[in-house]
C-alpha cells in the first residue's frame, strides 16, 4: 500500500519536473533580465530594498505568460493520465489520487514561486557578492 502511493507520488513529482524544465526553456530570458535590472535600479540605495522587490514579485511583475502555460498544460497532461489510471485500473486509485494531488502541488507551485524564488536569490547573491566585496568579507563558493 505504501509503495503504490510512493510510485503515485514520484510519477507526479516526475511529470512535474519535466514540465518545470519546459516553462524555464519557454520563459523569455532577456525579458527576465531586463526587468531585473530595471528592479535593481529602482530599489538601488532604499533601505529596505527587498521588501519593495518582494511586493514587486507578488505583485506579478515577473510573470511570464508563456511558462505559466506549459505548467498549465503539463498539469493537464498529467491528471488526464492519472484519471485514464483511475478509470481503467481501480485497484491503483490511491496512486492515482497521491499523484493528482503531487502534480498539482508542484505544477501551481512552481508557477507562481519558481520565478519570484529564481529572482529572490539572484537579487540576494548579488547584494551578497556586492556587501562582501566593499567590506572585505570572504564569500564562501560550493564547489
Amino acid at each position: 500500500m505504501a509503495m503504490v502511493i510512493v510510485l503515485g507520488l514520484c510519477v507526479g513529482w516526475a511529470i512535474a519536473a519535466a514540465g518545470m524544465a519546459a516553462a524555464l526553456a519557454a520563459r523569455d530570458q532577456v525579458a527576465l533580465q531586463q526587468s531585473l535590472q530595471r528592479e535593481q535600479q529602482s530599489v538601488a540605495g532604499l533601505s529596505n530594498p527587498e521588501a519593495l522587490f518582494q511586493a514587486d514579485i507578488f505583485q506579478g511583475n515577473f510573470l511570464d505568460t508563456r511558462s505559466t502555460v506549459v505548467y498549465g498544460v503539463f498539469l493537464g497532461f498529467g491528471v488526464f493520465i492519472f484519471a485514464l489510471i483511475r478509470a481503467y485500473a481501480p485497484k491503483l486509485t490511491l496512486m492515482s489520487i497521491f499523484g493528482t494531488i503531487a502534480i498539482d502541488i508542484y505544477c501551481v507551485g512552481y508557477s507562481l514561486h519558481v520565478t519570484a524564488n529564481t529572482i529572490s536569490l539572484s537579487f540576494s547573491r548579488r547584494a551578497m557578492a556586492h556587501s562582501s566585496h566593499s567590506h572585505n568579507i570572504p564569500s564562501l563558493t560550493l564547489s
